[in-house]
């Protein structure tokens, strides 16, 4: 694949594990991979879970925050921290599901902080964080302006990073 985009005239390729390499992280720098994430810690922060658990986010916050350090720890590849904005998967499982409770936008403000300070403490460059999601409707997992919360959110994030210079590209 790598040799394929190349010819292509696109550069080089960065290959990023963000779910599903549990049991397998000390093996992605030898498997292509040059970074790694855990997409949504909410949904991992329920395995197991009995049917119907509810969290406030502050302590799934705190629960996700160390997660990132524990996965982290056990990586051969640097390790870019996500910020979900909620959880709720009872569309899909009705009473048996799992959900993050007493959800808002200065919870998710704290979290952000949380995962600067975790960039900016660890060795990986650039210093990322990954924002989700944008309209994960289904799931009480929306960054997207609303009727209920309006720019809020992305206002929290206006407010941790805008002093930061972002890179793109």
């Amino acid at each position: 694949m790598r040799e394929r985009v190349v010819r292509a005239g696109l550069g080089d390729i960065h290959l990023q594990a963000s779910l599903g390499y549990e049991g397998h992280e000390g093996e992605l720098k030898a498997l292509g991979f040059e970074s790694a994430t855990l997409y949504h810690t909410f949904g991992l922060t329920y395995a197991g879970a009995p049917p119907g658990s509810r969290m406030p986010y502050g302590q799934a916050a705190l629960q996700t925050i160390r997660v990132w350090k524990e996965t982290a720890a056990k990586l051969s590849v640097p390790f870019f921290p996500d910020c979900p904005v909620g959880w709720d998967d009872s569309p899909r499982y009705s009473n048996n599901a799992a959900m993050v409770t007493e959800r808002s936008p200065d919870q998710y403000e704290r979290l952000l902080r949380a995962a600067q300070y975790f960039s900016a403490a660890s060795s990986a460059q650039p210093k990322i964080v990954f924002l989700s999601s944008w309209n994960e409707w289904t799931e009480d997992h929306v960054l997207l302006p609303d009727t209920v919360f309006g720019y809020s959110y992305l206002d929290a994030v206006r407010r941790t990073f805008a002093s930061h210079s972002v890179h793109s590209g």
